[in-house]
């Protein structure tokens, strides 16, 4: 399970299991590339709320990765 935070406004980090994780969020976001924080990846939401970045992640990834 992965676990997101936003420490930076306008950004989420994530705090994933495992590098499978973390490969399939940066395919997920492709263009943009993490930039690390505390050494786990932020991205940027560009408007985005929590709940339609996590769908887009699941919508490519078919995975639902967040804890409840």
């Amino acid at each position: 399970m992965a676990t997101l935070k936003i420490e930076i406004p306008g950004r989420v980090t994530i705090i994933h299991d495992c590098l499978i994780q973390e490969n399939d969020f940066k395919k997920a976001m492709k263009p943009e590339k993490p930039t690390y924080f505390g050494g786990n990846p932020t991205y940027c939401l560009n408007q985005m709320s929590l709940d339609d970045f996590k769908n887009k992640v699941k919508t490519f990834t078919g995975t639902d990765y967040w804890m409840s």
